[in-house]
This record gives C-alpha cells, structure tokens and sequence, in this order.
C-alpha cells in the first residue's frame, strides 16, 4: 500500500513540474513575441521607460554590475553595449533571453554563440551530475541553451538575406 501512495505522489509531482515547463515555455514564446514587436517600435530598445536615458549614461563598469544582477538590464544599454561581448557574455548567463539584445553581429557570430551556449551546457552538466537536482532546473537550463541557439539562428538567417539581397541589388 505505501508503494503505491508513493508512486502516485512521485506521479503528482511528475506532473506539477511538467505544467510548470508549459507554463514557461508559453510565457517564453510571449516574451519573443512582444520582444519582436517592441524592438521594430523601438529601434534600439528605448520603450520609453525613463531609465533608458539614465542607463545610457552609465559607465561600463556599471553596466557589467548591472547586467550581472538583471541580464535584461542589456535591452536599456544595447544601443551603446550590445556589441560587447564581455557584458553580452555577463548578461547571458544571467539570462539567455539577454542575447536578443546583444548587437546583430554578436549574434550571427558562431564563436560567440557557441561559447555562450558551452556555459550553459557545463552548467546544465554540473547539474545533471547532481543525485537530487530539481528536474525543473535542467529544464530551465535546457531551455537556455535553446533560447541561444533560436536567437543566433535568426540572426543567422537575416545575415544570409541581406547578404543575398546585396548580391542581387550588385547584378
């Protein structure tokens, strides 16, 4: 009898975390889709929020200890920081989605992508090494790493077609 109480709340559990995964992955897909809305409104992350003024004037030391606390601090200083690859890389792996704010060609550029993505992979590593790790955590981890690669893909993709667009605009 204990057996089976047991099995049924590993179930329950087993079930919780899985609609804790959709329900992140659903706010993710809605992030990407205001994120691609407000960036065209926008065109360098000023959504009128007052602090985008101040955070432009901060120094870069300021940044990195910002981006190290809140990775989506980059979307306010992207305009002025979003090609540097060491506050990139800090934004990061604070929070992937920090990525889509970094500059086209860090971007669409394979080393740095694929270097971000190896921090997320000896951490997500790490943690599947661990007996007790909450499988929400690897989930989130996982997630990360895909984040990276869908953000690098479209950048990819959009350096392709403006590349292929100079080709044919140059006949």
């Amino acid at each position: 009898m204990d057996e089976d109480k047991e099995f049924f709340e590993k179930q329950r559990e087993t079930q919780e975390q899985h609609e804790k995964h959709r329900t992140f992955f659903e706010e993710d897909e809605d992030f990407f889709k205001k994120f691609d809305t407000e960036k065209e409104e926008t065109k360098g992350g000023d959504s009128g929020d007052p602090t985008f003024f101040m955070a432009q004037e901060m120094s870069r030391e300021e940044v990195i200890k910002e981006v190290k606390k809140n990775g989506m601090f980059l979307q306010k200083v992207s305009g002025r920081y979003g090609d540097d690859i060491e506050v990139v890389s800090l934004a990061v792996e604070n929070n992937a989605k920090a990525y889509a704010f970094a500059s086209k060609r860090l971007q669409a550029d394979e080393q740095t992508a694929d270097t971000l993505k190896l921090e997320k992979q000896v951490k997500l590593k790490e943690a599947q090494s661990q007996q007790s790790v909450d499988p929400a955590i690897l989930a989130v981890l996982q997630e990360e790493i895909e984040t990276i690669n869908r953000i690098h893909f479209q950048a990819r993709q959009e350096k392709q077609r403006s590349q292929s667009y100079g080709q044919y605009i140059s006949m």
